[in-house]
């Protein structure tokens, strides 16, 4: 089966119930980062200049092995197919396609790159970069415009995520990685009982998280963001949060629910559950955070005082 870009919508059925889409329960293409040469934290590259694309690939397990096969091509041509630029075929768990944007001369009136292509879960690309093919074949049709900076007022810089704050039911929320290391060895992190309760999240953004820009009547304005949010467990409330150009915090804060998963979902002692975040500026930027933490089956002695207060918060 091929499944259609993850950005699209789909008509669903009514009577079908699936699964929230801020829940990863499979291998899935949730976004795309850009990354100039010689100036990694901006997003639109210059003619001439060399950018890096690449996707970001989550699932059940860490880092999963995908393949894909990408091509970068002139906007006004019909597929990259009849007139690519460049490409890139692979296999691993980070797709990357190299860009060396053209001239000036060679771009014309073009103000961004067409990508398109395939990223396969399971099977291997064919050779028209438009499906997956193999046993149980599993992919994700993409298409990505790479939006250049032609004049000065089109650089969009990434957004700047390195002050944000992240709180669990009040407390502060450390970085870790409950997954890859283990809830035991990591105390410090947030820990919750797996009872199907809710909990509050805060991520507060620094005061640089967004650009100043020309907007279409020539006013300067602030970027809007939209935080796109996911887990590995439990339930968010919701998946999209935004944050407004007429929002003039200087730290601006979006707050949102995560239940905790059932009793049943914890094999063990305990289950590690991450919380992704990509930020996005609506002109081609995009960051990612993330955040850890433990949830147990019971509460013990062996918790952290730090550990029983974010408990006694959730109730």
């Amino acid at each position: 089966m091929t499944k259609l870009l993850a950005l699209s919508l789909l008509p669903l059925s009514a009577c079908v119930e699936f699964d929230p889409g801020s829940l990863i329960t499979d291998t899935r293409v949730l976004g795309a980062t850009v990354q100039v040469e010689g100036d990694l934290e901006r997003a639109t590259p210059r003619p001439g200049e060399t950018a890096n694309l690449g996707f970001v690939i989550e699932g059940v397990v860490l880092e999963p092995v995908v393949s894909w096969s990408l091509a970068v091509c002139l906007p006004t041509s019909t597929t990259c197919a009849e007139a690519s630029l460049t490409s890139s075929t692979g296999r691993g768990s980070a797709p990357t396609l190299q860009v060396r944007v053209p001239a000036e001369s060679a771009l014309g009136d073009a103000r961004s790159l067409h990508i398109e292509g395939v990223i396969c879960m399971r099977g291997e690309p064919d050779a028209t970069r438009s499906r997956c093919v193999g046993d149980q074949a599993d992919g994700t049709p993409l298409v990505y415009e790479l939006a250049l900076a032609r004049r000065d007022d089109d650089e969009n810089l990434q957004p700047n995520v390195a002050q944000t704050r992240f709180r669990f039911d009040g407390q502060e929320w450390p970085e870790g990685d409950a997954l890859a290391q283990g809830c035991r060895a990591q105390p410090e992190l947030p820990q919750a009982l797996a009872d199907e309760k809710e909990h509050r999240i805060t991520i507060e953004l620094g005061p640089d998280a967004r650009e100043l820009y020309v907007g279409p009547d020539g006013e300067a304005m602030y970027e809007e963001l939209q935080l796109s949010t996911f887990v590995n467990a439990g339930e968010l409330e919701r998946q999209f949060s935004f944050v407004s150009a007429a929002d003039e915090r200087e730290r601006p804060a979006i707050e949102l629910k995560w239940t905790s998963p059932k009793r049943k979902r914890v094999e063990g002692n305990d289950l590690g559950v991450r919380l992704l975040v990509l930020v996005r500026d609506s002109r081609g930027g995009l960051s990612r955070l993330e955040r850890s933490l433990c949830t147990v089956r019971e509460a013990s002695g062996q918790l952290s005082a730090r550990a029983v207060r974010t408990l006694d918060a959730g109730d």
